[in-house]
């Protein structure tokens, strides 16, 4: 997404060890990684994605590492 719409274009927030937060970017990559692997926990990151404002759209992955 960086190298399609410019280094500064991008923010990416959320999760703190993906951060890389640029004021003023056209596009926001929101992450959101529960902290453990119930579905209770992807369930509340997944809400609170969804009800933010100007969503455009979402991906998620059934990924999962131990």
């Amino acid at each position: 997404m960086t190298e399609l719409c410019g280094a500064d274009n991008v923010s990416v927030e959320g999760h703190d060890s993906l951060k890389n937060e640029k004021s003023g970017a056209k596009v926001v990559l929101d992450v959101g990684i529960p902290a453990e692997v119930k579905d209770v926990d992807a369930a509340a990151v997944a809400s609170a994605i969804l009800e933010k404002k100007d969503l455009i759209a979402i991906y998620g992955s059934n990924e999962v590492h131990s």
